[in-house]
């Protein structure tokens, strides 16, 4: 199996503890991780645990150390890009370099960029079994970027909170995501950018 078991184990404490490491080694054996993933990312075929540990001169016990398998990589993946992208939505608000809507506009025009240079490790992620943790924590990675970006608007629509907002955005759009990526007939990047954008509140991309 590509994945191991979620429950709490020794070795999913290991895992916790080497998120925090500042040991050089651990450092350099996860970065040889991501750096595999870049690397066949572009190719057609999907990913798996003996292609990047082949592929970053690792063994898969060192993989299995960092990672419990392909899903929680990719939302690893996943969240650096929400991360960077929603860091960019914020200063481009912040200091006004463009409009809100702009600004909304440059966020999904990035993170469907992502997706479409990564396609290869989140269709692998998709066809594995789905589990909930790996789901909500793709949420609360996207959630946390839409809650930034709402704290810098003046208010929001009587009855709504940030959290609804924040979740039920960051739900909808990785429904929408996840489809796209799995469909056999996707549509092109720039038409997803559009209908995403769309579904986006106009007083969220407010300016």
């Amino acid at each position: 199996m590509e994945r191991a078991d979620a429950i709490v184990t020794p070795l999913h404490e290991t895992r916790s503890g080497i998120r925090t490491s500042g040991d050089p080694r651990v450092a350099r054996t996860r970065q040889a991780i991501l750096d595999a993933v870049e690397t066949l990312a572009s190719g057609d075929e999907l990913i798996t645990v003996a292609a990047i540990v082949r592929t970053a001169g690792i063994g898969r016990s060192s993989f299995y150390t960092h990672f419990a398998g392909i899903d929680e990589l990719a939302v690893e993946v996943l969240k650096g890009a929400f991360e960077a992208i929603g860091a960019e939505d914020v200063e481009l608000r912040r200091h006004r370099v463009v409009s809100g809507a702009e600004a909304a506009r440059v966020a999904q025009v990035r993170l469907v960029g992502h997706l479409v240079q990564h396609r290869a490790l989140y269709a692998s992620m998709l066809a594995l079994p789905f589990t909930s943790t790996v789901f909500t924590r793709a949420v609360e990675a996207y959630a946390a970027q839409v809650r930034a970006t709402i704290a810098l608007l003046p208010e929001i629509p009587h009855g709504l909170s940030a959290e609804a907002v924040a979740v039920y955005t960051a739900s909808g759009s990785l429904g929408l995501l996840a489809h796209w990526i799995r469909s056999d007939d996707p549509v092109p990047a720039d038409v997803l950018v559009d209908q995403l954008m769309s579904l986006v509140p106009s007083w969220l991309a407010a300016p």
